[in-house]
Formats: structure tokens, C-alpha cells, sequence
């Protein structure tokens, strides 16, 4: 018998250590269990504020631009011509008495494209969107149906060169 207790001595002892190695593991999987909770509940809270974010997004309105001075007597034009490109913008400018350049042009209809202003219906070709004849201060509430009236700009080269252009197929 002499010979068991110090073998259960040692036995007591490593179950000991065992048990306490299980209690440190057993708390450090509790702290990680809370520090998931913590963690679970931080996601949970970032995907509610992004669907809200999402949400707001499409609700918001961009800002209501509204051109001025030359810009919109050239847009106006533009409406009336239907489908336009660059060529038709500078003519349209130049009557309007404002004189610019085709990258001024390219740039301020990619802003407009960007804006919602005009849509591309070709290779540098627009037309005016809904938006872009609001901006434009087209009205069609008191459209009657009858065909639209031609711009009548005063006769010089650079008006008969726009109609020359656009009827030189006539």
C-alpha cells in the first residue's frame, strides 16, 4: 500500500492541474463567447446603419440645378433641335453670344451626362432629360399639342450656318 499513495499523490496532483487547465480554459472561452457577443451585436448595429444609409440614399434628391444665362438659351436651343451634338453646341453658343471651345463643351456635357441633365443617345450625341428641360426652364405645361416654333434667332452667317447645317441634307 506504501507504494499506491504516492502514485495517487501524483495522479491528484495532474488530475489537479487538469482541472484547473479546464477551468482557465473554460474562462477564456466564456470571455470569448462575450467578446463575440460584443463583436456579433457591433455587426448587427453596422449593417442597420448601412441599410439605412442605403435607404436615405434613394430618398434623397440631388440639388435642383437650374442654368443660367448662356448656358440655358443654349439649351433651350438644344431642345428644339431634339438629338444634338458638339457642332450644334457651338453654333447654338455662338448665337447665344457665348464663345467656347469643344473641350468646355465635352467637359460641360459630361457634367450635365453626370447631372441628369442630358442622356447619350449616340457617339456625341445628347438629348435633354426631363430634368435637363426643368433645368432649362422649358415648359411643357402649356404645350397644346401644335408642333413646337422653330428658334427665330436675328439673321446673320452663324444662325443660317446652324439651319444650312441641319437642313443641307433637304
Amino acid at each position: 500500500m506504501d507504494e499506491i499513495e504516492p502514485l495517487l499523490e501524483k495522479y491528484r496532483a495532474e488530475i489537479g492541474q487538469i482541472l484547473d487547465r479546464k477551468r482557465s480554459f473554460e474562462n477564456q472561452a466564456a470571455d470569448l463567447g462575450q467578446k463575440a457577443a460584443v463583436l456579433q451585436a457591433r455587426i448587427q448595429g453596422m449593417v442597420e446603419a448601412a441599410e439605412i444609409l442605403r435607404d436615405a440614399r434613394g430618398v434623397t434628391r440631388k440639388r435642383q440645378r437650374k442654368l443660367t444665362g448662356p448656358w440655358q438659351k443654349i439649351m433651350q436651343g438644344a431642345d428644339l433641335i431634339g438629338d444634338f451634338d458638339y457642332d450644334d453646341l457651338e453654333t447654338l453658343a455662338e448665337d447665344a453670344g457665348h464663345t467656347v471651345g469643344r473641350d468646355t463643351l465635352r467637359s460641360q456635357m459630361s457634367g450635365y451626362k453626370s447631372s441628369g441633365l442630358v442622356e447619350s443617345v449616340g457617339d456625341g450625341v445628347f438629348r435633354l432629360t426631363d430634368l435637363g428641360r426643368q433645368a432649362a426652364a422649358i415648359d411643357d405645361d402649356d404645350d397644346d399639342g401644335s408642333a413646337p416654333m422653330e428658334p427665330n434667332p436675328p439673321y446673320d452667317d452663324a444662325s443660317a450656318s446652324w439651319a444650312n447645317r441641319k437642313f443641307k441634307q433637304f
